[in-house]
């Protein structure tokens, strides 16, 4: 009984890991894809072409990036250019062994680097063979999708100067997805909240003075958004947009009997944000935004007013989102040429509200 189980889990655990080198595979084969079809019609004075061994870090396995060598490889072939093998520089491990009556150590060592101390010996040696060019190339993992991005340099030997570089995705929907800017128009709403509304005719007088008194409010708001993507997790923004805020209610005004109060503003602000919970099947996007912002509002000329919200962004799809959030408002206060009126909040508004994003 217990050698079957074991030998279950075996299976098992090939499976899984066969099914992860077929994955990697067609991963790479759409990243050297790519680099085959641009390569081919790249067009640069020079004919003779090395193929660099292909960087990689710590999250990417050996046999991935010796892939993506070969599949370059094959992509010179394919091309105008000649392909110059030459074995002494292709990069590899040299294990030393050192031993005493002590002790017993391995030193792992690179063999360009023991070979050649400096650039510029390299580059001597590949003029030498008169290589016109050589490509490098670097490939990395996004540990979150399992997605893997090439980067591809066609570097000329007697100058060292970048004639061409290119990057590749092994998800064909990330360039198209992933924009590190956005745009995005949205709608908002809040619950009723309660406030101290007032107004005050300016007569120099108490009985000019309506209030104040505990009203519920309603906010409105319009906004669109500018937002500036500076990694996968972090980003910055702004916005310009308006928000009315009003007494659904009415206004209790007992002096000329204007019963209503409603407060536009044109609003400007800035906003930094973070994404979390990447989505496995739409490559460039995230579940979820946590945005903080702070609001400049001016419900006139002369009068300004400040908010802060906090807010969390669901996104549905690529363009559709939906959104909840928190706002402090600083005190609101529109003067006329008739009266000044405003309201003052002491606790915070609930909001929320959808928005498209392009």
């Amino acid at each position: 009984m217990r050698n079957r189980f074991l030998v279950i889990l075996l299976l098992q655990a090939t499976a899984v890991w066969s099914q992860r080198v077929y994955d990697f595979d067609k991963s790479i084969e759409r990243l050297t894809h790519g680099f085959t079809v641009d390569f081919s019609q790249l067009i640069i004075p020079g004919n003779r072409v090395y193929v660099m061994s292909t960087e990689y870090n710590s999250d990417v396995d050996a046999y991935v990036a010796d892939k993506i060598r070969e599949g370059i490889t094959l992509g010179v072939k394919e091309s105008k250019y000649n392909l110059v093998y030459q074995p002494f520089f292709k990069d590899h491990v040299v294990r030393k062994v050192y031993s005493s009556d002590t002790s017993f150590r391995i030193q792992h060592t690179s063999f360009l680097r023991e070979n050649y101390k400096g650039m510029r010996s390299v580059l001597d040696s590949l003029d030498s063979y008169g290589i016109d060019h050589f490509i490098a190339s670097e490939v990395s993992l996004n540990k979150e999708n399992q997605l893997l991005s090439l980067n591809v340099y066609l570097v000329e030997t007697s100058t060292l100067l970048v004639k061409w570089a290119q990057r590749y995705y092994s998800d064909p929907r990330f360039k198209s997805s992933k924009s590190n800017k956005r745009i995005g128009l949205g709608i908002q709403v809040s619950d009723l909240v309660e406030a101290e509304s007032f107004r005050d005719y300016g007569t120099n007088s108490s009985s000019s003075i309506v209030g104040p008194y505990q009203d519920p409010v309603r906010i409105q708001s319009v906004e669109v958004n500018y937002d500036e993507i500076v990694n996968q997790k972090w980003g910055a923004g702004l916005h310009i947009g308006g928000t009315s805020v009003h007494l659904p209610e009415g206004f209790k005004d007992t002096i000329v009997g204007f019963n209503s109060m409603s407060i536009s503003s044109l609003d400007f602000g800035v906003s930094v944000l973070a994404t979390f919970w990447p989505k496995q099947k739409e490559v460039g996007t995230n579940w979820l935004t946590v945005r903080e912002k702070v609001t400049l509002s001016k419900p006139t000329l002369y009068d300004t007013y400040i908010t802060s919200t906090t807010r969390a962004e669901l996104h549905l799809t690529q363009s559709l989102n939906v959104f909840a959030g928190i706002s402090f408002f600083g005190p609101i206060k529109r003067s006329t040429l008739q009266f000044s009126e405003g309201l003052t909040f002491n606790q915070f508004v609930l909001c929320y509200g959808t928005s498209l994003s392009f």
